[in-house]
């Protein structure tokens, strides 16, 4: 099940969809300057003189009605966006009626859909089709339920894939791939400009949009923000290579295609394999974050357990002698009433990083209560006297500035199963436990 956006990814789409909008306002209205005080194109960036001025009047109308809309703006800055939006739809019409009357002669009549697939026009019926979307999404409703956010869902898909096909268009003009047959691509300024704003509002209430999806912090929403640019641009570079050979090499289609169907299969495979590879890490960071103590890094009660009753079985398969090992860390209450509980805390890691010395890697060592862990691995009685004096060896190495600041003690009492015997995990753990207190209390006696 969707988890729902992250709130970090969504103040960052916010941030994003407000520069997208402020810089789609700044080429619009450079390129509005130069169409209205011509004396001053010579200052101007050259390269963003190229966007004509119907172009230029909508993209600045489409990203001010976005910023206009905001939910917490007044009533009469949104009635403002919706003037703007009104706008730019009447100058989108008539580009495109315009456009229409050019391409079938001086009059509509008779005028087919074959006639509009043919004539190459088209980017810039498009253009204005787009701009006319993009004017509607940035006045509909934001109410989660609200049927107006599904129609902003079909709005987006359609922007997102006319924008894709301008963008891919001109980049297969540009690289050489494939040349237009009758007109030249949609203009660099123009593509830049229906870039940002459609990212501005695909971003637009993205925490009530099918796009949700990419916001999420869960393992789908990860891979999915991942895989997406990668499979875009491996079409991309298909088809250019696809494009490329055929100018180039003097190949049938029937070869070609099983040639380019074979490297999308290699590729496609290598990606499935790293594909595969994130999710078993992911996997393995979700299930320490499951079986592991947040404070001290080592194995919760769950883990402990799990993972001590896989080592016990791998123990009396082989025969071995198996322990657990429970210690428990004295005085931890008086650290926290005189020193605070962050030095508790302090103290608690230091005891685990004091386990993880002197213990084997293989050895199973968690925190099984406030200031109790345990230790579960192959010892006999010689090897647990041997590593607890160990333990009591580095104890007093500690730095004397933090054995100054809060001493450590431990009470330790063990648990051995032999072979051949059936004791489960959990009543090793139990005896353990038991002999530890049984110590602890016996050398408070003889204190007393």
């Amino acid at each position: 099940m969707f988890d729902g956006p992250s709130p970090k990814l969504l103040h960052s789409a916010f941030f994003v969809e407000q520069v997208c909008l402020g810089l789609a306002a700044q080429i619009a209205a450079i390129a509005l300057c130069g169409w209205i005080f011509p004396g001053v194109r010579h200052i101007l960036p050259a390269v963003l003189l190229h966007l004509n001025a119907p172009q230029a009047v909508s993209v600045f109308l489409c990203a001010s009605s976005f910023l206009l809309s905001e939910p917490e703006r007044s009533r009469r800055f949104r009635s403002i966006a919706w003037f703007y939006t009104g706008l730019t739809l009447l100058i989108s019409t008539v580009t495109i009626a315009v456009i229409l009357r050019a391409s079938a002669g001086l009059s509509l009549h008779g005028f087919s859909l074959d006639d509009f697939i043919a004539m190459s026009p088209g980017a810039p019926v498009r253009v204005a089709l787009v701009l006319a979307f993009i004017a509607i999404l940035s006045v509909l409703s934001r109410r989660p339920q609200s049927n107006l956010i599904r129609i902003a869902d079909l709005l987006k898909i359609a922007v997102l894939l006319i924008v894709a096909d301008l963008t891919w268009e001109a980049l297969l003009s540009v690289t050489g791939s494939v040349s237009a047959p009758h007109a030249e691509p949609v203009a660099l300024e123009t593509l830049v400009c229906l870039i940002l704003l459609s990212t501005a509002a695909v971003l637009r209430d993205s925490e009530y949009s099918i796009f949700r999806a990419y916001l999420g912090s869960s393992i789908g929403s990860r891979l999915a923000r991942w895989l997406l640019p990668v499979l875009i641009a491996l079409q991309l570079f298909r088809e250019i290579l696809r494009a490329h050979l055929l100018a180039t090499i003097p190949l049938a289609t029937f070869y070609l295609i099983p040639v380019l169907t074979t490297i999308a299969t290699f590729v496609i495979f290598i990606l499935v394999l790293f594909v595969i590879r994130r999710i078993n890490s992911m996997e393995i960071t979700i299930r320490d974050l499951t079986l592991r103590d947040g404070l001290t890094g080592l194995y919760n009660v769950r883990g402990f357990q799990r993972f001590g009753e896989n080592a016990l079985a791998l123990a009396r398969r082989a025969q071995l002698p198996f322990a657990v090992v429970f210690i428990d860390l004295d005085r931890l209450k008086e650290i926290n009433d005189n020193l605070g509980h962050h030095i508790g805390s302090a103290a608690l890691a230091e005891t685990a990083r004091l386990l993880a010395n002197t213990f084997r890697e293989n050895d199973v060592v968690g925190r099984v209560g406030g200031d109790e862990f345990a230790v579960a691995g192959q010892f006999d009685e010689v090897s647990i006297v041997a590593i607890v004096e160990r333990l009591r060896k580095i104890t007093a190495s500690r730095d004397p500035e933090m054995q100054r600041l809060f001493p450590l003690s431990f009470s330790i009492g063990f648990a051995i199963s032999h072979g051949g015997n059936n004791e489960s995990f959990r009543e090793l753990l139990t005896r353990a436990d038991k002999a530890m207190y049984e110590i602890k209390h016996s050398t408070r006696r003889a204190r007393a």
